[in-house]
């Protein structure tokens, strides 16, 4: 693991002001990563009860395959094409 001293004790310090549910902490490197792992976690939690996720209209979430399908802008416009090499 690749954790600071200080990040563990501020995870423990701010899981302990959560409710039971809520009690854990996850670090991740960037936004995408962020709104990825709340996607996930929102879905298996909801899921089948709830089937919509709601979402800025033209807002940027993200550039993982989730967020991309959340958002308003679609980076990939039509099916991927194979590799041409010369």
């Amino acid at each position: 693991r690749y954790l600071h001293e200080n990040i563990v004790i501020y995870a423990q310090k701010l899981t302990n002001l959560l409710p039971s549910p809520l009690n854990y902490a996850t670090f991740v490197n960037s936004g995408s990563e962020a709104n990825e792992f709340a996607l996930r976690v929102s879905t298996s939690y909801h899921t089948p009860k709830r089937k919509h996720i709601i979402a800025f209209e033209h807002g940027y979430h993200g550039n993982t395959s989730s967020c991309i399908n959340v958002s308003h802008y679609k980076l990939i416009d039509q099916p991927s094409k194979p590799l041409q090499v010369p």
